[in-house]
């Protein structure tokens, strides 16, 4: 990762050992926000370790967490992102073969990335490539939410799809998590319509007070499985299988 000494908290930071959602973020991105935070903080413990990839990596909104747990970081992404490219190790397009070798990684996190490619198949070869036999990867991607980075954003994935895909390439998954509900869906667009109107601001608040009455006590921020049939998104951990030849 280049200039580390440089890098700022972004979309997240961290309170009481647990990612949380940056005060600058709008409330209609915030929902989404905390679930993602909820994921990561729940397994990037648990799984991350020695050599990481942060694929898409933006700002590198999750280095502040997973640096304690990994010796070093690779940060990759392509040269049509919004966000600044300070931190690049690697400028490519994530829908070709990125130049990196192989079995080089033993975590590779994917955060809001497969919604902005062409065929996320591709990118999952390349996933299985560089990651070490038995390493791990970490991914969450949006499903009931908006467009965004348009017009880079290309479509939505329900779990069958993940399931299915990263079966055919000796990938097993170790957690699968729905992110949010259909309650959290209805909030943010709202939120997202009041954002446009006369006096949004004001509205936005007031529906944002409104709807968490919902979230109030011990909300589970993420669910194991599949409990909504319509979450905001979902978040997977991976890894890639140990295939023992025998002569």
């Amino acid at each position: 990762m280049q200039n580390v000494e440089s890098w700022k908290p972004s979309k997240f930071i961290i309170s009481r050992n647990k990612l949380v959602p940056s005060e600058n973020m709008g409330l209609s991105s915030k929902r989404m926000a905390k679930y993602i935070a909820a994921f990561y903080t729940k397994y990037i413990p648990k799984y991350c370790s020695g050599s990481l990839l942060d694929l898409g990596c933006g700002n590198v909104p999750l280095y502040g967490f997973y640096k304690n747990f990994v010796t070093g970081v690779t940060c990759v992404d392509w040269g049509f992102s919004k966000h600044n490219k300070l931190h690049l190790d690697l400028e490519c397009d994530l829908n070709q073969k990125i130049p990196l070798g192989n079995d080089l990684f033993d975590t590779i996190i994917v955060s809001d990335v497969i919604e902005h490619l062409l065929d996320p198949v591709l990118l999952f070869r390349e996933i299985h490539r560089m990651l070490v036999p038995g390493g791990k990867v970490l991914i969450n991607y949006p499903f009931m939410y908006g467009l965004h980075e348009t017009p880079y954003d290309y479509c939505r994935y329900t779990h069958y799809y993940i399931q299915l895909t990263t079966a055919q390439m000796d990938f097993k998954i170790l957690e699968k998590n729905a992110l949010g509900n259909e309650v959290d869906v209805i909030e943010n667009l709202m939120l997202k319509k009041l954002k446009r109107k006369w006096g949004g601001r004001y509205l936005e608040r007031i529906c944002s007070t409104f709807f968490s009455l919902f979230h109030t006590g011990s909300i589970k921020a993420i669910s194991d499985g599949n409990h909504s049939s319509s979450p905001f998104g979902y978040g997977f951990v991976l890894t890639k299988e140990i295939i023992n030849k025998t002569v």
